[in-house]
């Protein structure tokens, strides 16, 4: 049986390369997205996969989409850990408050938040 490898755009392929970067493991991301080691591989190949890496906003989602609720501090000291960039919680905030509007992020007080995808991002599959 020929498995058919799924069509992405190049921003597609972008969003599910930072799945396997932050959130999935190769035999994961190959499971959810139905392709083969090959195809992942490829496609790492292909986007330069060694120097890909989320900007601010891809970041914060990856921190939030783990499961666990966090802080405006845990999430600007994730960040940090990332890609070396100090952001303060005001900067972290508003990248909050955009996911919010976005339907990604939901807040769950004043200064925690937690990854909230509305039904229309699930079906679609995509975290990024």
């Amino acid at each position: 049986m020929t498995r058919t490898v799924p069509s992405f755009s190049v921003r597609d392929l972008r969003r599910v390369l930072l799945e396997h970067r932050y959130l999935l493991t190769a035999d994961e991301l190959c499971a959810k997205w139905e392709v083969s080691r090959g195809t992942l591989r490829t496609w790492k190949k292909a986007a330069r996969f060694e120097y890909l890496r989320g900007d601010l906003r891809e970041l914060v989602i990856a921190a939030l989409a783990v499961g666990r609720p966090a802080t405006l501090r845990a999430l600007a000291a994730w960040v940090d850990c990332q890609n070396h960039a100090p952001y303060t919680e005001l900067e972290i905030r508003a990248v909050v408050d955009g996911l919010v509007l976005e339907g990604v992020a939901a807040w769950e007080g004043e200064t925690t938040a937690r990854y909230a995808p509305t039904a229309a991002r699930c079906a679609a599959r995509f975290i990024f």
